[in-house]
């Protein structure tokens, strides 16, 4: 991503830009935010992934525990999904399950 969106480096800590001088992406915990992550600009995105001919997607898994005093068993809440970025808009779903253990 960083040479197919032709970014450089910057005088600006965590601050790249792309070729015409636009901020291309950034972190904002840089700038006092509370946490890091990666803002990149969407419209240079976009471009770049039509022109390449790629997609971006996201999963997403997660568990939790769940406790209960009126429960026999441990149960656990399993979340899965996937996200994907279609004509500027993200788009996808979430499936939940109940995992029973020790039943």
């Amino acid at each position: 991503m960083f040479k197919g969106m032709n970014f450089s480096f910057s005088e600006i800590a965590s601050c790249w830009f792309n070729e015409n001088g636009i901020l291309a992406c950034f972190d904002p915990h840089m700038f006092g935010e509370d946490s890091s992550q990666l803002l990149v600009n969407k419209e240079l995105l976009e471009e770049f992934l039509k022109e390449e001919g790629l997609k971006i997607i996201w999963t997403v898994l997660g568990e939790k525990q769940i406790q209960s005093s009126n429960l026999k068993s441990n149960q656990w809440l399993e979340i899965s999904g996937v996200y994907e970025l279609i004509d500027g808009h993200i788009k996808g779903e979430i499936n939940k399950f109940i995992k029973v253990v020790g039943a």
